[in-house]
């Protein structure tokens, strides 16, 4: 059987969905980092601030932290300087990514994708950008398969076991 190789196109413009898939990871690692360190250092994170979404006041508790102890203050305030600047580069991926969804390439699909409910616009640029042309598949379950949702059987003779959906996938797309 033949496999499909996207054109040199697709390949580049795929290329930025997986750029802000670094980004985040990157993104979420400085968090996680910045987080280690203040407890580390034994300062306490306010109840109001123990979501998940880092809000501006919580960005501004941090650098009031770094101000008050200027020993530990310049590694908190890099650690947030970082986090604003991955921030920064994630909207402007984000950005790119909606003018590209509006251009003739991908509108109508795009629009369609984003009308499904559960599908955002990220979500919708993912699926079109790593699926490319979805007519190569030759039905709903070789376009499964690839994705991932397909059970897995394992059998040997007269036994058979499920083991649920197949460990074989496309990580970004499941």
């Amino acid at each position: 059987k033949a496999i499909h190789v996207p054109t040199e196109q697709d390949q580049k413009e795929r290329n930025l969905i997986r750029y802000r898939k670094r980004i985040v990871g990157d993104l979420n690692r400085c968090k996680n980092r910045l987080k280690s360190l203040l407890k580390y250092q034994g300062i306490d994170i306010p109840q109001k601030f123990e979501k998940a979404n880092w809000s501006i006041q919580f960005l501004s508790w941090v650098q009031q932290q770094a101000n008050e102890d200027a020993s530990l203050g310049d590694v908190l305030s890099l650690m947030l300087q970082q986090v604003k600047q991955l921030r920064e580069l994630k909207l402007k991926i984000e950005k790119k990514l909606r003018i590209l969804m509006k251009s003739e390439k991908y509108k109508k699909q795009s629009e369609l994708l984003v009308g499904v409910p559960g599908v955002g616009s990220i979500v919708s640029a993912l699926f079109l950008l790593e699926i490319g042309n979805v007519s190569r598949f030759g039905s709903f379950d070789q376009l499964n398969d690839f994705v991932g949702f397909c059970p897995d059987t394992h059998s040997s003779g007269e036994t058979e076991r499920n083991s649920g959906i197949t460990t074989r996938r496309h990580k970004q797309l499941r």
